[in-house]
């Protein structure tokens, strides 16, 4: 089962989110709605050795966008092995060249989350390890 977590300032979009990974049945949701929360849980953690094996992350959000998270992110936790989704609404191709540019980032999609798209990367995070 794989830990994930949500970082969507959308209180709406993480219910959706969890409630459908939920009936897929295939991970362990936590959501946060902040970019700073979200650190300070992956802190929690790390402390704990309890860290997510995929993390949904929305860019435009308040305070911390997606891109000053993962800035963050790889700077603290540059050795785990979480993969990052981005997942937004935005549809402009210079976000993707940006979202790409860090290591972590595994693939950027289009909301809404679906279950064709979580089988997909299901199937492809088991593949790959």
């Amino acid at each position: 089962m794989a830990k994930t977590l949500l970082v969507d300032d959308e209180s709406t979009h993480n219910f959706l989110n969890t409630t459908l990974l939920n009936l897929i049945g295939e991970t362990d949701v936590e959501a946060r709605i902040s970019g700073l929360e979200a650190l300070q849980f992956l802190e929690e953690c790390n402390a704990n050795n309890t860290f997510p094996d995929i993390i949904f992350l929305d860019l435009n959000l308040a305070g911390m966008n997606g891109f000053e998270f993962l800035e963050h992110f790889e700077k603290k936790f540059n050795q785990k092995k979480s993969s990052v989704i981005v997942l937004t609404n935005s549809i402009l191709e210079s976000d993707k060249e940006e979202a790409f540019k860090y290591k972590s980032v595994l693939d950027f999609w289009s909301k809404p989350l679906t279950r064709d798209k979580l089988t997909d990367l299901f199937q492809r995070i088991e593949v790959e390890k």
